[in-house]
């Protein structure tokens, strides 16, 4: 869905200065689950569950959301754990922004499902990792299938009843190799629940070489294609957007999804401000990630904290554009010319290579 969403900034602006489609503003980094495959659980002992502060939100970011298509709430945890949340929400409608969120339903009871039409808000996600109770709860300690479903369906059923367009209901489908054989049952019944769109995510951040088996695209099989062709299938019979990224990648891409030329600019819960999520893991307890085999130093990209310096003067300085002008030399590539390198942590990122 970001990706439909780009633009530029207004003349009013510096010339460098870009409107990126969506900020990510990551609300909280606590979460009552413990997935297998994320960070938080493989670095329980030194995750710091932190809560986005109202007056982070208010005074520093708020004031810069007409640079932004979408405000998306949601970072390294589960968004609806900060007590300010729908009070963020508010204010990013009342700037006149697309709003979105993406949630593991725990907190999203009657009340939540009421404030999301009343609201307008334009997307809620919802993440599932199988298409039945056993593998989802298996993937997703302390998750609870049943009350997911529900959830999806009570909110569609809910919109249905108003009458609404908004909001747009969508899965968030994590495919893992123990999960895959579950994706056209999953679209089919996202479809039966009421969700608009449904997008397949890989496992493309590795923080354990133990996950490295968990990864489709790292051990492909000869019905991967099949599998994600016949949820396709099935989305398209339903009526329903379906996204899924390719079960085996190629060679390096000029831009990858995040697109830090027009996609997404992301904001810790601290305020520190990076290119994607990709970059905003605790650089103080995340030392490598996994990559082909092998541990990858990590160091991500830091353009600046919101906290003390305006999104404007952030995204005017050196870091930003240098990062915006490397993307923008890539996607400008010509065949007579070699193409320019990417940041080095980018060259240890699935992503860059279509996941």
């Amino acid at each position: 869905m970001l990706k439909r969403i780009s633009g530029w900034l207004g003349e009013a602006l510096q010339p460098k200065h870009r409107r990126i489609a969506c900020l990510q503003v990551e609300v909280s980094t606590a979460c009552q689950l413990s997935c297998r495959y994320c960070p938080r659980t493989v670095m329980a002992n030194g995750w710091r569950s932190e809560i986005m502060s109202w007056d982070l939100y208010e005074r520093c970011l708020a004031p810069h959301f007409d640079l932004f298509a979408m405000i998306f709430l949601q970072g390294w945890g589960e968004p609806l754990t900060n007590p300010r949340f729908w009070d963020m929400v508010a204010l990013a409608k009342k700037a006149g922004r697309q709003v979105g969120f993406i949630t593991n339903a725990l907190l999203f009871g009657p009340r939540e499902i009421e404030l999301a039409c009343e609201l307008d808000v334009d997307l809620v996600c919802f993440t599932f990792t199988g298409a039945t109770a056993a593998t989802h709860e298996h993937y997703r300690a302390g998750a609870d299938f049943t009350a997911l479903a529900g959830s999806v369906a009570a909110l569609a059923a809910r919109k249905a009843a108003g009458g609404r367009s908004n909001p747009t209901i969508g899965v968030s489908y994590t495919m893992i190799r123990g999960n895959l054989a579950e994706l056209p049952e999953a679209v089919r019944l996202a479809a039966t629940l009421g969700a608009g769109q449904f997008t397949a995510n890989h496992l493309d951040c590795i923080p354990a070489p133990a996950l490295e088996n968990d990864a489709v695209f790292l051990s492909p099989r000869q019905d991967d294609e099949a599998l994600v062709a016949d949820a396709a299938r099935q989305a398209a019979s339903a009526g329903i957007f379906f996204r899924a990224e390719p079960p085996t990648l190629g060679g390096e891409i000029l831009v990858c999804e995040a697109n830090p030329l027009h996609t997404t600019l992301f904001v810790k819960a601290d305020g520190t401000v990076v290119p994607c999520h990709q970059m905003a893991l605790p650089q103080d307890i995340v030392s490598s990630l996994w990559f082909r085999g092998a541990p990858c130093g990590y160091s991500p990209l830091t353009l600046g904290n919101a906290a003390d310096t305006p999104l404007p003067e952030i995204l005017a300085n050196r870091q930003a554009q240098e990062i915006f002008d490397c993307f923008e030399r890539r996607a400008g590539f010509s065949l007579d010319r070699p193409i320019p390198e990417a940041p080095p942590v980018c060259k240890a990122c699935y992503k860059l290579y279509g996941a």
